[in-house]
C-alpha cells in the first residue's frame, strides 16, 4: 500500500510527529527527564474503554444480540422459536421479565429487567440465556442450515468452544426515563419497518408490536410485562 505523501495536487496538509518511546537528552535541549527523577518515569497505562454493562443503578436494559458475520439465520419461524421459547423460560424460572422485543433475521432487540430488580441475577439469567441460545442456534445451523453457515460459526469460535453464534457484545444500555425507553420502544418496533420488511410493526410475527398496539389484548410469543413510569 503506497504511504500518505506529499504531492503536486495538494497545497496544505495535516502532520503528526510522534516521540519514540524514550529518548536521552540531547545538547541543547531540556532534560526529558522530570524534576525528581533519577530515570525516566514508569510508563503510563492507558486503560481501555469500559463496555457497556449491566449495574445496580438502573434495572431496565435495551439489549441488542447480533449473529456473527450477521448471518440470517432469523429467516426460519424454528430459528426464532428457540429464541422466544428460551425468553419464556427464563421468564418462568429466572425471574426475567421482558418489556418489548423483536426478532429480525440477523439480530434481535430486547427491553428487560429482572422482577425484583436484582441486577447481579438479571446478569446470570441473560448470560444463561445467551449461552442456551448460542448452543441450540448453532446446533439448528449444523443439522438445518447451509453449510456456509457451519464454516462460519466455526471460524469465529474461539479457544474454549468449537462454535460461535452471538457476537461478542450484547450493548446493554441502562433505560432511567420515560423518554428515553418511548425511543427505544419504537426503534425497536420500526426495525421491520425501516428494512423493508412489512408495512406496520404489528405484521411482524417475532415482535411485541402487535401486543402493544392492542393494548395487550393480541397475544404475541413471549410473555410480556408493562412498565409504569
Amino acid at each position: 500500500m503506497e504511504r500518505y505523501r506529499i504531492h503536486a495536487e495538494a497545497a496544505v496538509y495535516y502532520l503528526t510527529y510522534s516521540v519514540v518511546e524514550w529518548l536521552p537528552p540531547t545538547e541543547g535541549l531540556p532534560s526529558p527527564v522530570p524534576t525528581g527523577y533519577s530515570s525516566p518515569p514508569p510508563p503510563i497505562t492507558i486503560l481501555p474503554m469500559e463496555r457497556y454493562r449491566i449495574h445496580p443503578e438502573a434495572a431496565v436494559y435495551y439489549l441488542t444480540y447480533s449473529v456473527v458475520e450477521w448471518l440470517p439465520v432469523f429467516v426460519s419461524e424454528a430459528a426464532c422459536k428457540l429464541v422466544t421459547d428460551s425468553l419464556t423460560f427464563c421468564y418462568r424460572e429466572k425471574h426475567l421479565r421482558i418489556n418489548a422485543y423483536v426478532i429480525m433475521p440477523t439480530h434481535m432487540h430486547l427491553i428487560v429487567f429482572d422482577a425484583d430488580c436484582d441486577s447481579e441475577r438479571l446478569v446470570r439469567s441473560l448470560a444463561d440465556f445467551r449461552k442456551y441460545t448460542g448452543r441450540q442456534l448453532s446446533d439448528y445451523c449444523t443439522h438445518r442450515g447451509p453449510k456456509c453457515f457451519l464454516e462460519t460459526l466455526r471460524n469465529q469460535a474461539i479457544a474454549d468452544r468449537e462454535r460461535r453464534f452471538w457476537q461478542p457484545s450484547r450493548h446493554p444500555e441502562a433505560i432511567l426515563g420515560e423518554r428515553f425507553w418511548q425511543q427505544k420502544l419504537d426503534y425497536l418496533h420500526d426495525n421491520p419497518c425501516r428494512k423493508g420488511l412489512v408495512r406496520s410493526p404489528d405484521h411482524w410475527r417475532f415482535s411485541s408490536a402487535a401486543w402493544y398496539m392492542s393494548d395487550g389484548v393480541k397475544a404475541v410469543d413471549v410473555p410480556l410485562t408493562a412498565i409504569a413510569w
